[in-house]
């Protein structure tokens, strides 16, 4: 083989396919858990299951839009660079939420503090239920 091939050959095998990435970074690229990697890479589950799941992956990438928007809104675009969006929603409430959303257990606003303790005004939580 010639040098370019050999080249080449490393440089693919030094790389990963899509869901293998997916799933060594599942906690930091939104996905936030493997079973839905393998559910979405590799179609485990009924086509039901893999629209829910589709579906909450949606809900994560607006509720993280949504939480900068707020952050940028209530405290001004410096706390969204200095402190991050943690200030309106922490991550932890972020993730219980789109778990108790995949599981469809928050219907209204009383839901949502009864989930996650999440102390906030009315208006931010009917927002939240709306997205979800």
């Amino acid at each position: 083989a010639s040098k370019l091939e050999r080249v080449l050959r490393q440089k693919k095998e030094k790389e990963l396919d899509q869901a293998m990435d997916l799933l060594i970074n599942a906690n930091y690229c939104g996905v936030g858990c493997w079973r839905k990697v393998f559910n979405i890479q590799f179609d485990n589950g009924s086509v039901g299951e893999t629209f829910l799941t589709g579906l909450i992956i949606a809900i994560i990438f607006v509720l993280e839009d949504w939480r900068d928007q707020k952050t940028v809104e209530i405290y001004g675009c410096s706390h969204l660079i200095d402190l991050g969006p943690t200030v309106v929603m922490g991550n932890l409430v972020l993730d219980w939420i789109i778990g108790c959303a995949h599981f469809q257990k928050i219907k209204v606003a009383d839901d949502l503090c009864k989930e996650t303790h999440w102390s906030i005004n009315d208006n931010l939580a009917k927002e939240v239920i709306t997205i979800i």
